[in-house]
């Protein structure tokens, strides 16, 4: 909920009390210390899906960004020193991209 939030309103002054799961208990468990408007329960639900797909994509590029360090630099450093072909290194980027795909 704080996510959508955020997105809505970036740097909104907001306190959540619980996991509210309807319009009611937004109107009860959100208390709102902003001085911009509210998004309204219609604004949270239409933006549901765009936020959990942007903290899916944000996940699997520090995933990506990880793995690339540890896996595929190695193997691009080799291939730059005749150690490993260009080859091995391009496959282990094809591998990271595959396993953390975004969204």
């Amino acid at each position: 909920m704080l996510e959508i939030l955020k997105h809505l309103v970036p740097g909104c002054e907001v306190v959540i009390i619980g996991d509210p799961i309807n319009a009611d208990e937004y109107a009860t468990q959100v208390i709102w210390h902003d001085d911009r408007p509210q998004p309204s329960w219609d604004d949270i639900e239409a933006n549901r899906q765009i936020v959990a797909t942007k903290i899916a994509n944000e996940q699997a590029m520090q995933a990506r960004a990880d793995d690339y360090r540890i896996e595929a630099d190695p193997l691009f450093f080799g291939y730059q020193r005749g150690e490993n072909t260009e080859q091995e290194w391009l496959d282990k980027v094809a591998e990271i991209r595959a396993r953390h795909p975004y969204a």
